[in-house]
């Protein structure tokens, strides 16, 4: 487990960064198999493409990715070996996720998607109406990962401790928690 708070981040240009600067939140460096950072971008800021998979949250602001312009709670999965460079007009703010892409036998790979987080319909978690879960990747065994928003009503709580597998990333959008 790790934890960071926002009077621990570190800010620090990303390769090939320009006119902006990235907190990393989790990398290969500290043993996940994923890499996740917030991109905070001025006027004229750019993030290279990649050949991993990326997914862009925006955050604040607007960025260019995958050809669209998104705003806030806009996100595009690029599927890897496709651009996904993101740009500003102007000072914006975007959590970026990228991973190497694990190919299943007999299955094609993923195409991109975009879309906005608010459109996407929410499902109670284990029936609690006040703990709603919206899914932003779809459920298709072509992607290899899963990207989730969760919305917690004041009180609400995830009522058992998840034991499996799958590594988390975890980005409080507002609010906090326990």
């Amino acid at each position: 487990h790790l934890l960071q708070t926002s009077d621990t981040f570190i800010r620090a240009p990303w390769a090939g960064m320009t006119n902006g600067t990235a907190i990393v939140h989790a990398s290969p460096a500290i043993g996940a198999k994923f890499t996740q950072f917030t991109a905070e971008l001025e006027t004229g800021g750019h993030v290279p493409g990649t050949h991993l998979q990326r997914f862009v949250y925006v955050l604040t602001g607007e960025v260019q990715v995958a050809g669209t312009t998104l705003g806030p709670g806009g996100f595009a999965y690029v599927p890897a070996g496709q651009d996904g460079a993101l740009r500003s007009t102007a000072s914006a703010r975007a959590t970026v996720i990228e991973k190497p892409y694990i190919p299943l036998a007999g299955v094609a790979p993923p195409a991109g998607v975009i879309g906005h987080e608010p459109d996407q319909p929410g499902q109670p978690v284990l029936g609690d109406p006040d703990l709603q879960v919206r899914s932003l990747i779809p459920a298709d065994v072509a992607f290899d990962f899963a990207v989730n928003t969760l919305a917690y009503r004041p009180g609400a709580s995830l009522p058992m401790v998840e034991v499996h597998v799958m590594e988390h990333g975890l980005l409080f959008l507002e609010g906090g928690g326990i």
